[in-house]
């Protein structure tokens, strides 16, 4: 069982089940959500593996470059899905395709986020490492600003999936952004 209900919601929060990948997750303020569209059949990657590494690869690249964190400490980890800082997971990525190879759902990387929620689930099936948030690293404060780390985010997006992805995400309403 990935949710412990006899643990119940935490206060404020609700219980929405999804048609993605990554098994039982949590969203909330301080993190930084992100779910790319694409067509991978229109990009010619019809990869479920490609984009799910891909993913991984933008948020490591914002990890090392943006936050200053060293290289060495950001990772995946063989047979699962994410990033992590040392031993701690900093960034779910559950992701759907539709049968026409369009892409939704994404990640979530923990900036400020309250971990409190995460003792309610077992977030992403994954009981062996746990959940962190950039803001309890060893890291300049100054650059975990949300608004920064978009931005970079979809820089790196874009040097990924190509710069259409970039100018199509920055000519969304801001409100879809966030």
């Amino acid at each position: 069982l990935l949710f412990a209900p006899q643990r119940g919601v935490p206060a404020g929060a609700d219980f929405f089940r999804a048609d993605r990948g990554g098994e039982v997750t949590y969203h909330g303020p301080g993190q930084l959500v992100c779910y790319p569209i694409l067509n991978l059949k229109r990009m010619k990657r019809m990869d479920l593996h490609w984009h799910l590494r891909t993913l991984e690869e933008a948020v490591m690249r914002l990890l090392v470059e943006d936050v200053e964190i060293a290289s060495r400490r950001v990772s995946r980890k063989e047979g699962m899905t994410g990033v992590w800082v040392d031993d701690s997971k900093v960034c779910a990525i559950g992701i759907r395709v539709s049968r026409g190879w369009i892409t939704s759902h994404g990640l979530a990387l923990n900036v400020t986020t309250d971990l409190q929620p995460f003792q309610s689930i077992v977030p992403c099936g994954i009981s062996d490492f746990p959940v962190g948030r950039l803001c309890d690293l060893d890291v300049d404060q100054a650059l975990l600003d949300q608004e920064r780390l978009r931005a970079a985010l979809l820089r790196h997006l874009g040097d990924l999936f190509g710069p259409w992805t970039l100018t199509y995400a920055a000519q969304l309403p801001s409100q879809l952004l966030e």
